[in-house]
C-alpha cells in the first residue's frame, strides 16, 4: 500500500507508516528511513528525527533535494487526512522531476565520463610503459 492509501484508511501514525515500510523492503535504498525510525525509537520526535536521517544520510542528495526532504518531514503528519494527501502528492510530484532531470543528466553525460576515463586510464598505461 502506498502512505496515501495508509493515511487515508487505516489513519496509521507516519512512523508506523515509515516502519512498515522498512519491514517490507519498499525503499530499500533510502537509508534515511531506517535511520529516523531508529530516532524515534530513542524517543526523539519525528520532525527531530526525520531531519537528523536526512542529514546523517549516505544518499548523494543536492541541498536543494535535502532541504525539500526535511521539509516534508517537517510537514507531513502535521494536518488533516486531506492535507496530508496533498502535501504527499506535491512532493511525490516535486521528487519524480528531480528524478527525471537526474536521468536526464545522466544519459546526457555518463557516457562522456565513461569514454573519457577511458581514454585517460590508456593515457596513463602508454605513459607506464
Amino acid at each position: 500500500m502506498t502512505a496515501i492509501v495508509e493515511i487515508d484508511y487505516i489513519s496509521l501514525p507516519v512512523t508506523e507508516i515509515l516502519k512498515k515500510v522498512r519491514s517490507n523492503g519498499a525503499c530499500k535504498k533510502l537509508d534515511f528511513i531506517g535511520i529516523c525510525i531508529d530516532e524515534t525509537e530513542k524517543g526523539e520526535d519525528f520532525d527531530f528525527a526525520w531531519s537528523r536521517a536526512v542529514d546523517l544520510s549516505a544518499l548523494p542528495f543536492t541541498a536543494e533535494e535535502q532541504k525539500k526532504l526535511i521539509s516534508l518531514g517537517s510537514l507531513i503528519g502535521t494536518s488533516d487526512v486531506a492535507g496530508q494527501r496533498s502535501i504527499l502528492t506535491l512532493y511525490s510530484d516535486t521528487f519524480r522531476e528531480y528524478h527525471r532531470k537526474a536521468e536526464e543528466i545522466y544519459t546526457k553525460y555518463g557516457k562522456i565520463c565513461i569514454v573519457v576515463s577511458g581514454f585517460l586510464g590508456m593515457g596513463i598505461f602508454v605513459l607506464m610503459i
